[in-house]
């Protein structure tokens, strides 16, 4: 998914993504990818990427602040994962 930017990008398009791993005390691994680019539409949750994300990750989001579009998940730490 950090590889592929939603929708089709304008010719000119270059990725500008940033990513942000973090594992907190708890020891569940927090992940952000963000993108200063438009980040997936209202209703946009199909595609191998979402279905990778619903089927993996114990909570996940997307969300825009700061100017960037933001694609996030938690894993938390435990026995076999899902």
């Amino acid at each position: 998914m950090a590889r592929q930017p939603v929708g089709k990008p304008p010719p000119s398009y270059t990725p500008n993504l940033r990513t942000a791993p973090l594992v907190d005390r708890r020891g569940a691994l927090h992940m952000e990818v963000r993108d200063p680019g438009p980040g997936p539409s209202p209703g946009a949750r199909r595609g191998m990427g979402w279905r990778i994300l619903e089927r993996m990750a114990d909570r996940w989001g997307t969300d825009r602040s700061d100017g960037l579009a933001r694609v996030w998940f938690e894993l938390d730490a435990g026995e076999g994962g899902r």
